[in-house]
């Protein structure tokens, strides 16, 4: 039987940004998906987009996000 794709555009997989569930990105980042819901509430947190009604993250976002918190020493700010 011949399953019909979803999928109008086709996307290679080896360059797309895949997308995280908050639950993944809140592993990746070692933080509680509550906190996640905080940040997109109250901002501070990484850039997230919403597929239907699904918040998500794209895995650069949070590489990115992790990367403007960066510090060399307990008295540089951020």
């Amino acid at each position: 039987m011949h399953k019909k794709s979803h999928r109008r555009f086709p996307v290679k997989t080896e360059t797309a940004d895949p997308l995280l569930t908050v639950e993944e990105s809140a592993g990746v980042l070692r933080v509680s998906p509550h906190t996640l819901d905080k940040w997109r509430t109250y901002g501070g947190g990484p850039r997230y987009t919403r597929v239907g009604r699904r918040i998500r993250y794209r895995s650069s976002d949070i590489a990115r996000f992790i990367d403007s918190r960066m510090q060399v020493s307990t008295s540089a700010t951020a």
